[in-house]
């Protein structure tokens, strides 16, 4: 998956194609190079403002746990990075703030 082809992807999320953007994505998890995981997935928080539906977030969370995307992250300013955008989230959307508390201190969002 190239940098481009995400983006484009995002527009298409925007455009009302979330499921199958999200299953796209987690297709590509064991292919794709760890830089367009980390493009990804900080594009994809990003991009999708809150609120999300539960059914969004339970699949985002469900992503950030994958393996590969938390080697994506293993760098500490990835990390800081990926906390950051998350954070901003949470605040936005305390309902998601206790899951996503959980997602860092655990390290399945960034280990």
């Amino acid at each position: 998956m190239k940098q481009q082809i995400v983006d484009c992807m995002l527009v298409m999320m925007l455009d009302g194609c979330v499921g199958q953007v999200l299953a796209a994505i987690e297709e590509s998890l064991s292919t794709a190079d760890l830089a367009i995981i980390r493009h990804s997935v900080l594009s994809l928080v990003s991009v999708c403002a809150p609120p999300w539906s539960e059914a969004f977030a339970s699949r985002v969370c469900r992503l950030l746990g994958h393996e590969r995307v938390r080697d994506g992250f293993k760098a500490a300013r990835d990390r800081e990075s990926l906390a950051s955008a998350l954070h901003r989230v949470a605040q936005a959307q305390p309902a998601l703030e206790q899951t996503i508390q959980t997602l860092l201190a655990n390290g399945s969002a960034a280990r």
